[in-house]
């Protein structure tokens, strides 16, 4: 290992409480979606970022335009967003999306009173901070995961076979009639015809 100098004699120095740094990167996004019913960030973007994602109890259904097209959100972030006079840590669904990094849906919209206008082509923020989601025309997403409890699994089946005792029964408990066997004679009218079959 080499000696140095400079370095020691850096550490002797000593030093202003004000640094120089680059200014961090802000990403540039200018995405609305009013037909998206979710706010999302792509994976990727959460991971070049470093964001924090936090997977969720239940998957969330995606519902797209394209016929046959299933997707589903599995987890969450947080991300700070800058937009005209909105300046807040917002919570984003985590998705693959292809061709954005950030979809502002609905919810957004809603929150901050957004108005959009299209000759010009103009975004008005009605309100800074988000208002809460409240209101007559309100839509719950809700996931259609199925709940599977382990601990109540033998009271499930328990459950099933007693309501199945009705129907599941041995041929001796059963209230059919008996098999017999079929030991009769049928008299013919006239026992001289031939009857051919």
């Amino acid at each position: 290992m080499t000696h140095c100098p400079l370095c020691n004699a850096y550490v002797a120095i000593p030093h202003d409480f004000q640094h120089v740094i680059p200014e961090p990167p802000t990403i540039v996004i200018d995405v609305d979606d009013t037909g998206s019913m979710a706010d999302f960030i792509s994976a990727w973007l959460v991971h070049q970022l470093g964001l924090k994602s936090f997977e969720l109890a239940k998957p969330l259904p995606v519902h797209l335009a394209v016929q046959g097209s299933r997707s589903k959100i599995h987890s969450e972030c947080q991300a700070m967003i800058v937009y005209q006079a909105i300046n807040e840590v917002r919570c984003f669904d985590v998705t693959n999306l292809s061709t954005y990094d950030v979809v502002l849906g609905t919810p957004f919209f809603f929150q901050h009173q957004v108005a959009l206008e299209f000759n010009p082509t103009t975004i008005e923020i009605g309100s800074a901070k988000s208002l809460p989601i409240e209101g007559k025309c309100l839509k719950v997403l809700e996931s259609r995961a199925t709940e599977m409890y382990e601990d109540r699994l033998k009271g499930v089946h328990e459950h099933l076979r007693e309501y199945a005792k009705p129907i599941c029964k041995s041929a001796q408990d059963s209230p059919l009639p008996p098999l017999q066997a079929i030991n009769h004679v049928i008299p013919l009218k006239d026992p001289n015809k031939v009857y051919t079959w």
